[in-house]
């Protein structure tokens, strides 16, 4: 998780599974796109070409912003087939910890 956007009044994290997503899925359209097109191999490449978008699909953007002035916690989920936005009120939450790791090169990840 990274944090995009902090103000006294409003927090946004955002996850990023979408790059890790597409780095994992590009070997297998790589490997589809070469059977459909070197080896006219339809069934094949095809076949691949699904796997990597069903991967895809697994990887999910969320972006959480806590808003206090609405008193309100969005949830916006996104990936190839989904787009979802869901509201909680703040009072609802609680027991929340966040954790922070720094590593070597100063990043850090939440």
């Amino acid at each position: 998780m990274k944090i995009l956007t902090q103000t006294p009044t409003q927090l946004t994290i955002q996850t990023s599974s979408a790059p890790d997503g597409l780095l994992l899925i590009s070997p297998f359209i790589v490997i589809g796109l070469w059977q459909i097109i070197l080896a006219s191999n339809w069934i094949g490449g095809g076949i691949f070409m699904l796997f990597s978008l069903s991967l895809l699909d697994g990887a999910i953007d969320e972006t959480y912003i806590f808003d206090k002035t609405f008193s309100k916690m969005t949830i916006k989920r996104r990936a190839v087939w989904l787009h979802d936005v869901t509201e909680y009120p703040t009072r609802k939450i609680s027991a929340v910890e966040l954790e922070e790791i720094g590593d070597s090169d100063r990043n850090r990840i939440y």
